[in-house]
């Protein structure tokens, strides 16, 4: 069901109800009022007829009678008087069958004041007490005009509900209507967004009703897709281009060794450059995969307890088997008293990857080919920071600098292929960290990674 439909059906049964709740209380009420006021007007009767017969010398019962017929009656209207002993001594018609029983009398002397509705006959009993004994009256009739009025009441309410029905459902589609139109606004402008044309907004309008938030979140979440998007066809385009560098250069070295016969001096050359676009080429390839195994959901991916002083030891130890060249300095001059400290919840896998790529980084860009890892911790993390004194990245490449495939303007003469920070990034926010750098003349380049302490 739509959510028009939905709108205008529950706007229905809701008024419903409420006009059905007041109709059957006006009915109720009507009644009420109905039956109080015609018990009311057969008491007056009844008490009138008695205090005639009873109580006026100059009244018997035959000159009562010419009153009562001269009097403005009620419908099927009697009035019966009894004595104490339950003996009739008055009847104000003497043709209708009286139903009055014993037991009747017997229950109007012991509870005082008695009711009965017959549905055309209402009757009501009294206990009539004077100086000149104690007498029961009873009077009876048909209320024509009050029940007359009370079903013409149910009628006009009946056809009051159902017209009023209908026009709230009318009135509900046309309001449901209202409602949803700046809704449908916004679904037919989100239907116009694809791939091609996500610089396409959707009208947030002046108001700062719920329909503005939900076109301003939609918005939101459109800037992070396109984002994503121009940074997936960057990555595409610089792949690309990485990729098809070496092996261009593979390809012309063999079609240019082809064109003639090589000395074997020629032929060991040629093949130790082909060799280094090959290992270029594997590295690139490995940092692909590694960013494609990032892209995975983080709970497919076993993180565990690892000590972080472990971790960084077997890191240099074989970082300086591959690459002998280099120094990589450990300081752990701030040693925390107890283990827990040292303890954080990783991927050993990853983090050896992220580490790596940081001391491979430092020890290229470093005068000296060396690097040094300070440790330090706090209440709730661990801080490394890896220091080199190398030249300072330029200040307009730091807000770029761990982008996929981005290379500083000042290593260009530097092997590498932009991809190490990029996966540095990725991993310690995988790892719920964080990773910032500072990089001066006087001090060099400086990365500090915050990791959280695994009790924590």
């Amino acid at each position: 069901m739509k959510i028009r439909n939905k709108i205008t059906f529950r706007f229905t049964v809701l008024v419903f109800a409420v006009i059905s709740l007041f109709s059957i209380n006006i009915f109720f009420f009507s009644a009420q009022y109905r039956h109080e006021q015609f018990y009311s007007r057969l008491t007056d009767r009844a008490i009138t007829t008695a205090t005639l017969l009873i109580d006026v010398q100059e009244v018997d019962s035959v000159l009562l009678k010419i009153i009562d017929k001269n009097t403005i009656v009620l419908p099927n209207e009697k009035v019966e008087v009894y004595n104490s002993k339950g003996e009739k001594i008055y009847c104000s018609n003497e043709n209708d069958f009286s139903c009055i029983s014993k037991s009747l009398l017997l229950k109007i002397k012991r509870e005082k004041e008695v009711r009965f509705d017959g549905g055309k006959i209402e009757l009501l009993g009294l206990n009539y007490k004077t100086s000149a004994g104690e007498f029961i009256i009873v009077a009876s009739a048909y209320d024509k005009y009050g029940k007359n009025k009370i079903n013409h009441l149910r009628t006009i309410l009946i056809i009051g509900l159902i017209v009023s029905a209908l026009l709230t459902m009318v009135i509900g589609w046309f309001f449901s209507g209202s409602v949803m139109k700046p809704i449908l606004r916004v679904i037919s402008q989100v239907g116009k967004i694809n791939d091609r044309n996500l610089n396409i907004r959707v009208d947030e309008g002046k108001g700062q009703d719920e329909i503005s938030h939900l076109a301003y979140t939609f918005n939101k979440m459109l800037d992070r897709l396109q984002k994503a998007f121009d940074i997936q066809k960057s990555f595409v385009s610089s792949a690309s281009h990485e990729l098809r560098t070496p092996l261009t250069s593979i390809t012309g070295q063999i079609q240019v060794t082809l064109l003639k016969e090589r000395t074997k001096d020629e032929y060991s050359k040629i093949l130790q450059s082909i060799d280094e676009d090959i290992k270029h080429l594997n590295q690139l390839t490995n940092g692909l995969l590694e960013l494609t195994y990032l892209s995975m959901d983080a709970q497919t991916i076993r993180f565990e307890k690892i000590r972080i002083d472990e971790l960084l030891w077997s890191v240099r130890s074989e970082y300086l088997t591959q690459k002998p060249g280099n120094e990589v300095l450990l300081d752990f001059n701030i040693f925390p008293d107890h283990e827990s400290k040292l303890m954080i919840l990783g991927n050993d896998y990853l983090l050896k990857i992220a580490i790596k790529n940081l001391i491979d980084n430092g020890c290229k860009f470093s005068d000296n080919h060396s690097i040094r890892i300070k440790f330090n911790y706090t209440e709730n993390s661990i801080i490394l920071h890896f220091n080199n004194n190398g030249i300072p990245i330029p200040e307009k490449d730091m807000e770029n600098i761990f982008l996929s495939f981005f290379r500083s303007s000042n290593s260009a003469t530097i092997s590498g292929h932009g991809l190490g920070l990029s996966l540095v990034k990725r991993i310690i926010e995988m790892h719920n960290g964080t990773i910032h750098v500072t990089s001066n003349s006087e001090e060099g380049t400086s990365f500090s990674v915050t990791l959280p302490i695994a009790n924590n």
